[in-house]
């Protein structure tokens, strides 16, 4: 294998004509295909090399990469990485029967899981085989050994398709300079014994799912971890926006969002909070009331922050929508709550920008944009 260093990995960044490209798959033929808006699309690679020695070009399914750097094939016995003007294999990462992948988004490593761990077997209990069926390989220094592998510990929270294109496999939550990857995870915070493969048996005769009890996050410089208690956690999310050095020197965009439904039987509200990485420090912590289900979406430079949140009414027969916006870059993170009383179907926020897009309605949806920097009134975001 030659090192990656020695090879034109973004060539396709210099096309004369501007094309980008896309891969196609049907039987087992696999092709990458240059896009052309004017003479359509043109063959760049079909496998020919590995149809002379008999091969199999991609035995299952393919994945890019964030950047498009690399194109990813899954194969009974591992995956590959290919790229290069030429598509020639880059690297293989030997990891039997793998059923997801995940690159950081800035391509420097790779998680591979091997499908161990579902949540429930044939048998009607919880598969044993998730130990260590999560591995984390480094991409940069050729995934030749493993950095490290962890138990994939599945959550009723989670959703994983059967089918590998249906969604992304997003196992872990990473920072935007793929220096963190968080996850939610279970531990014997109380005291009381028991932890995530204790678990117990429910009404129906099948075993419960321990719930998520701590937020989780590494470093991937040393590999250790660092958890903070986070009841019932459900979902966590990193900013996406530009990584402008601290004065203490530490990365300051590095900020991890997270939510906490409420439990009644022990008195705790619903929140949302905003910590900054690695301090821990607290920016924000927004308590919420009757929340049915919360969504957190980032404004892609990380200068604010929505948590969708829905709501329903102490008799949960009324339901409706809060828009919990924060402002990032202000002193104190500052939020400014929008109530939505109908069914919000959409929320995007404006690329570069300051404005966003809520699709809502009940019989007939409407499409409402608004501003968050012109102020109509002293906390509603101005309709435009």
């Amino acid at each position: 294998m030659v090192e990656q260093t020695k090879r034109d990995l973004n060539a396709w960044l210099t096309d004369k004509r501007v094309r980008d490209q896309f891969v196609v798959r049907f039987a087992l033929q696999t092709q990458v295909h240059w896009a052309d808006t004017v003479a359509g699309g043109a063959l760049d690679y079909g496998g020919e090399r590995e149809t002379k020695r008999k091969l199999n070009w991609c035995e299952m399914h393919v994945v890019w990469s964030p950047l498009g750097t690399y194109l990813l094939t899954q194969h009974h016995r591992g995956a590959a990485l290919w790229g290069g003007p030429n598509w020639e294999k880059v690297m293989r990462v030997p990891c039997e029967h793998v059923r997801r992948v995940q690159f950081s988004p800035n391509e420097e490593f790779l998680f591979t899981w091997n499908g161990g761990g579902a949540l429930i077997d044939e048998y009607g209990t919880r598969a044993p085989n998730g130990r260590k069926a999560v591995t984390l390989w480094n991409i940069k220094k050729g995934a030749r050994i493993k950095l490290k592998s962890f138990d994939y510990e599945p959550f009723p929270s989670d959703h994983v398709s059967d089918e590998w294109d249906i969604e992304d496999w997003n196992y872990y939550k990473w920072s935007s300079d793929d220096r963190y990857f968080a996850r939610a995870a279970h531990a014997d915070v109380e005291g009381g014994g028991g932890g995530a493969a204790a678990g117990s048996i429910g009404e129906d005769g099948m075993p419960v799912l321990p719930e998520a009890n701590i937020l989780r996050v590494y470093d991937t410089k040393t590999l250790k971890s660092n958890s903070i208690i986070a009841k019932g956690i459900r979902s966590c999310s990193w900013s996406p926006g530009c990584n402008d050095s601290g004065a203490d020197g530490e990365v300051g965009n590095n900020i991890i969002a997270y939510w906490e439904p409420e439990m009644k039987a022990k008195s705790r509200h619903a929140s949302v909070t905003l910590r900054q990485w690695p301090s821990k420090k607290l920016l924000r912590q927004q308590t919420l009331y009757n929340v049915s289900d919360c969504t957190i979406y980032w404004h892609n430079q990380g200068d604010f922050m929505c948590a969708l949140v829905e709501r329903h009414s102490a008799s949960k027969k009324t339901f409706f929508t809060n828009l919990e916006l924060f402002r990032i870059r202000d002193r104190d993170v500052p939020v400014e709550t929008l109530e939505i009383r109908e069914t919000v179907h959409g929320f995007a926020w404006e690329p570069n920008g300051v404005r966003f897009c809520v699709i809502h309605g009940s019989t007939t949806n409407t499409v409402s944009i608004l501003s968050l920097i012109h102020i109509s009134e002293p906390t509603r975001p101005r309709l435009i």
